[in-house]
């Protein structure tokens, strides 16, 4: 149970780093559409 709380909040953490890097750099045909949703 820790540890899938443990990826569940490294999977968090590297969403908005994901998201933050998102607004630097333009990857729209890169990036999975799917994840278009979390940002």
């Amino acid at each position: 149970m820790l540890e899938q709380n443990y990826i569940l909040y490294n999977f968090a953490l590297w969403i908005e780093y994901y998201c933050y890097k998102r607004r630097e750099e333009i990857f729209m045909q890169i990036i999975p559409y799917s994840l278009n949703d979390y940002c």
